[in-house]
């Protein structure tokens, strides 16, 4: 189980999934159009196959400065 704060989630995904990022910054236009759920199928459909701790908790711990996860 994962807890933080969802601007050290996003940061984090910037820096370690930077296409992710992108593409979920693309289906936050969709929100709340009768489009969300086709661009949701297709952007999730076209993302990276990795688990949240490979792809980003452990590459966090590792980065230099003050830690923001532990």
């Amino acid at each position: 189980m994962f807890f933080w704060r969802v601007s050290t989630f996003l940061e984090n995904l910037k820096s370690f999934l930077p296409k992710t990022h992108a593409a979920l910054e693309k289906l936050a236009e969709f929100i709340g159009t009768r489009n969300y759920e086709r661009k949701l199928r297709e952007i999730y459909g076209n993302s990276e196959n990795i688990s949240v701790d490979y792809a980003i908790l452990e590459p966090a711990t590792r980065a230099e400065g003050p830690s923001r996860v532990l």
